[in-house]
């Protein structure tokens, strides 16, 4: 009998070494470096894309006003392979220059498209947590409370996975904030409040990952 080397799951075709392709997946991902995961995964939790057209497996692509930062993302790279920086013009009102770059497709890439939150939450780190809160973060600087843009998530995501999630990694607490438009749509995200070192722990979080254009998110 022939065992799955991920799964341990029985294999019922003699001619390959893993039992599904979810598990071919997890063995490519077991050699990728940490960094290139981390940094893909803001194409999940943070504001990269993690996206499909007409090659077999998914591409990643992010951007940003800030050419640094995209810089510093680029730099994590090992295995997946970027394309070089491009620059465009943001057509609204202030018309400042935005830094953008994607990778060339990849089966891991794929794999995370097609995975479930919590699945591609297990995988994430402090580093990928860290670049979280750049892509989506804001600190209320006065206050010292920090806000996380999660309302593409439903509200039962956040409360059933991120807030445990983030309990247990950075040992802060999150609730449930409300943001109520004048047509009557509601979106909720993730907030941190000053007590229980919430506030502190994020920043020391952003200072071990510094990256000098997003010092404003730390105090």
């Amino acid at each position: 009998m022939k065992i799955c080397k991920i799964c341990g799951r029985e294999i019922v075709n003699k001619n390959v070494s893993h039992c599904s392709k979810q598990c071919v997946a997890k063995n490519k991902l077991s050699s990728l470096e940490e960094t290139d995961i981390q940094v893909a995964l803001t194409g999940i939790f943070g504001d990269g894309h993690i996206g499909k057209s007409s090659g077999k497996y998914h591409t990643y692509s992010t951007n940003s006003k800030y050419k640094e930062y995209i810089d510093y993302k680029k730099s994590m790279l090992r295995t997946l392979i970027p394309s070089g920086t491009r620059e465009s013009t943001n057509r609204g009102y202030k018309k400042a220059k935005i830094y953008s770059f994607s990778t060339y497709e990849h089966s891991i890439l794929s794999y995370m498209a097609e995975n479930s939150v919590e699945n591609n939450l297990k995988m994430l780190s402090l580093l990928g947590v860290a670049l979280w809160f750049y892509d989506d973060g804001s600190l209320h600087y006065s206050k010292h409370f920090y806000n996380l843009n999660t309302h593409k998530f439903s509200e039962e995501i956040q409360y059933d996975l991120f807030i445990p999630f983030f309990k247990n990694i950075l040992d802060v607490k999150a609730t449930i904030a409300y943001d109520r438009k004048t047509d009557g749509r509601v979106f909720t995200y993730l907030r941190f409040n000053k007590s229980d070192s919430n506030a502190t722990n994020i920043n020391e979080l952003l200072k071990k990952y510094p990256i000098h254009c997003f010092k404003y998110k730390t105090f």
